[in-house]
């Protein structure tokens, strides 16, 4: 009967291991759905947040670049921003430069996945459209940065 007895413990003890990998297996999975699942966001509370921000307009970016306009379009954020002719903005991107434009798109592409404000619209299938102007108005540099940017 000894035996016996051991067999059961043994099988006994590697059920409770079993079943407590088991929930700690669930537990793990439950809290990396949790925390991957974003509240989505729908157009009327992309219209409200748009318009909490354009009350607060116009906003300096940097020395040389202003915030001028907020809007929201169908699942998508438009950014105006005004850029001072003579400036060379933080970042060392020039309006002077051939390649601003460029610059410019590259700069923001690169940091859009970084900062958790725009990536959180971005993973909601938003899209985010920038605009660059300079004082009279002629546009120096336009873009997109589609939703699901983040993901690819």
């Amino acid at each position: 009967m000894g035996p016996v007895f051991n067999d059961q413990q043994s099988l006994s003890r590697r059920m409770r291991i079993f079943l407590l990998l088991a929930t700690i297996f669930i537990t793990g999975i439950t809290i990396v759905l949790m925390l991957k699942k974003q509240p989505e966001i729908t157009h009327d509370a992309l219209k409200q947040e748009i318009q909490s921000l354009q009350n607060q307009l116009p906003i300096r970016v940097d020395a040389y670049t202003e915030l001028m306009n907020v809007e929201a379009g169908e699942m998508e954020i438009i950014y105006s921003f005004v850029v001072e002719d003579d400036s060379t903005q933080e970042s060392g991107i020039s309006v002077k430069d051939d390649d601003f434009a460029q610059q410019v798109e590259s700069a923001v592409k690169n940091s859009a996945c970084i900062n958790k404000n725009t990536r959180r619209y971005i993973n909601s299938n938003v899209s985010l459209s920038y605009r660059y102007m300079n004082n009279d108005n002629a546009m120096l540099a336009e873009f997109v940065i589609p939703a699901g940017y983040c993901n690819s």
